[in-house]
């Protein structure tokens, strides 16, 4: 979905939610850390979108981890414009 449609579904989100996942590609076992979005719109239709996959390096240790979790979204949000749209 183009980035301007997914925007414009955003901003009709009722209760939004994101998600992340770090998983690895069962053949290379190289690493990616995955962003997602889980909303309601005003018609009560749920919806989920993959917002953005990055391939990792680092090890998987609870630091990296935070920090990846606080960094690949926050590149999101402000990709997405979702910032604005709750208000912090």
């Amino acid at each position: 979905m183009e980035k301007s449609k997914l925007t414009a579904q955003l901003s009709d989100a009722v209760k939004f939610g994101v998600t992340t996942d770090m998983w690895m590609h069962y053949k290379t076992n190289d690493a990616y850390i995955t962003v997602t979005a889980q909303y309601v719109d005003s018609a009560w239709f749920v919806s989920s979108f993959v917002l953005a996959t990055h391939a990792v390096e680092d090890k998987h240790t609870a630091e990296w981890l935070h920090a990846a979790f606080f960094y690949y979204t926050s590149v999101v949000y402000c990709r997405f414009g979702i910032i604005s749209l709750t208000g912090t």
